[in-house]
Formats: structure tokens, sequence, C-alpha cells
């Protein structure tokens, strides 16, 4: 069963665990494991597959992921630095959309489960809703949960059995076929939102969200401010402001600075024997008291203890070493620690 621990999603687990992160490379790529807190350690507990989305919904569909494990009697609960977007995620108990929330989510894993999802892009779920965008309030309490809304009521009467198929084949390892099922039922959805005249604007609004996301990311950087990417996409500041309040429900600089923690904790991952205060400052940070306040906003624990815990489990779990969700944990080398050895 897979519920929440406090507020969260496992939106952020976007890729197979195939390699070690210490084999990946640049943070945000194709192989990246952006979002996930312990990348290494992660892949004892459970298994993750991501699909691109098909051409017809890749606008509106970040990509599809599904997750998968079998823990018997034990639990575990992985936290994720979420993004601002929402999951449409069909489990055993339903199919929902969930929104993310500021600080650190969590997931409580436990017994024999599946989940099967599509990560929408950040302001794609205020086209398909006509307007809502499950966001949070920023002041939001540590422990609130994210807002969530019956997939029906936005992908139409049909969407709880193809929820109920999609987990069914995730249950059984058919990934692909699980994929197919969301897929099929968004692109009905966004279909029909193409055609319709009260969503101009919000599509409007989602063409300058991605471009300023991806602006920010591949050409002027997280560290730049708000006027710098406003500046580089020919907009006014405000004229960007208000198209990510009515499409992701947060401003611009909170999106920026929620991409400075993910690329932070990634190369963490990667290398987490760096200097903070280096690392700090190659993702756009000036002063190390803002990083490490954001750091622990995020994932729940500073800067050094992440990078200890994920040098404990690269020792445990590197190179080599493959990890069958939920374990034990496969090993080419040594005897194999268990799940159980990431908790000390």
């Amino acid at each position: 069963m897979l519920v929440w621990a406090r507020p969260g999603s496992l939106a952020g687990m976007r890729q197979v665990f195939d390699d070690a992160p210490a084999s990946r490379g640049t943070p945000g790529g194709a192989h990246s494991t952006d979002g996930i807190v312990d990348p290494t350690g992660a892949r004892a507990w459970f298994t993750l597959d991501r699909r691109a989305p098909s051409a017809d919904v890749a606008d509106v569909v970040a990509w599809y992921w599904v997750s998968h494990w079998n823990l018997g009697d034990r639990a575990h609960v992985q936290p994720v630095i979420a993004h601002p977007v929402v999951n449409v995620v069909a489990e055993p108990h339903g199919f929902a959309a969930h929104g993310f929330v500021p600080t650190v989510d969590e997931r409580r894993l436990t017994g024999h489960g599946v989940a099967v999802a599509a990560m929408l892009r950040p302001g794609a779920f205020a086209v398909l809703s006509g307007g809502e965008t499950l966001a949070p309030g920023l002041r939001a309490p540590s422990g609130a949960e994210p807002r969530t809304m019956p997939a029906s009521a936005v992908l139409g009467p049909s969407a709880d059995a193809v929820g109920a198929a999609a987990v069914e084949d995730g249950l059984a390892s058919r990934v692909d076929d699980a994929v197919a099922h969301l897929d099929g039922l968004l692109r009905s959805a966004v279909a029909a939102r193409r055609s319709a005249a009260g969503a101009r604007r919000a599509w409007r609004d989602l063409e300058l969200v991605t471009a300023a996301v991806a602006a920010a990311r591949d050409v002027v950087g997280p560290g730049e401010t708000v006027d710098v990417l406003a500046r580089h996409l020919a907009v006014s500041v405000r004229g960007l402001q208000r198209a990510f309040e009515r499409a992701v429900g947060v401003g611009p600089k909170w999106v920026l600075q929620r991409q400075r923690v993910h690329r932070a904790a990634e190369l963490l991952a990667i290398d987490p024997g760096q200097d903070l205060a280096a690392l700090a400052e190659s993702v756009g940070y000036y002063d190390q008291a803002h990083f490490t306040r954001d750091f622990v906003t995020a994932t729940g624990t500073t800067p050094g203890v992440y990078a200890r815990r994920c040098a404990a489990s690269l020792a445990l779990l590197g190179p080599g070493r493959v990890a069958d969700g939920g374990g034990p944990v496969r090993t080419t080398a040594a005897a194999a620690p268990t799940p159980r050895d990431l908790l000390g």
C-alpha cells in the first residue's frame, strides 16, 4: 500500500534505477534522478520505470512513471523533493490528481503495491481542469497534505475503469500496457480541451510557463532573477508572474528556487564529497545560510546530512549492485546488504 506519511507524491522519481548516480551525467538530463531523495538508497525499496508520452500529449504530460514494490512485512518512507506539478496517479485504492506541497514530500510504502501515474508539466493541470491548479498555500505547515481531485472530475467518467486497468497491468509488471491506458485517456481529454474556446488563455499560459521552465533550466540558469528570465522571454515581469500564478499556483521566483535545490541535491547524490560552499555557488546561491534554509525546506535535512546519507548509500549500493525493488538487494560482488542496513 502507498499512503502519505506527510505531504507527498512520488512525482520526482523519474527513471528506472539502472545505474548508480555516479555513472550518470549532467543533472536534469535523460538519466536524471532529479527529485528523488538519496536515489541510490531508494533502489533497495522499489522499482521505477519512466515512459515518454505520445506526441499528442507531449505538451501536457512530462512523463509517465510506474513504481512497484514488494516489501513483505516491512515499510519504507521515501522523501521526494516536490516539483511544481500535478500527478494523476492510479493506485489500487483509487485514481486521483495530486497537487504538490512547498515542504518535503514523503510517501509510506508497505506490503505489495504499485502506482501508475502521469506527471503533468507545470501549468498543464489548469488546462485540463478549467483553471484549478491544486497548488498549496506556500505558508502551509509542515505535515500538510497535498490537495487532490478525483481523476474522473477532470478526465471523464471512464477514468476510474481506465485507472483500475492500469493498476492491474502495473501489478503484473506490464509497464508499457499500464502506461498505454493512461496515455489513451489523456489523449482524449487533451483533444477535447484543445477545441474548447474557454481554454485559450490557459493554453497560452502553459506555453509561456513551459518556455520559462526550460529557459531557467537550460539557458539563463536557476541562479538568475525573474527579471532576467522575463527579458529572455520578451515578456514583462508582471505578465510572467500572472501566468505562473494562474497556471501553476506559485510564482516564477519559487520555481527558480526549487530548481536550484533539485540541482544541488542531484549533484550531491552523484558526488557527496564535494565542497558545499562551492556547490551552493554553482547552483546559484551566494549566501550559504539561504542555501541551507531552502535545502532543509525541500528535503527535510541539511546539505551536510544529505551528503553523508548519499555517501553511505553509495558505499552499500554502489556500481555493480542492483536492487529488486524491495530487497534483498542483489549484488555482483560481496554479500548483499539489506534495506534495513540503510537505516543505520
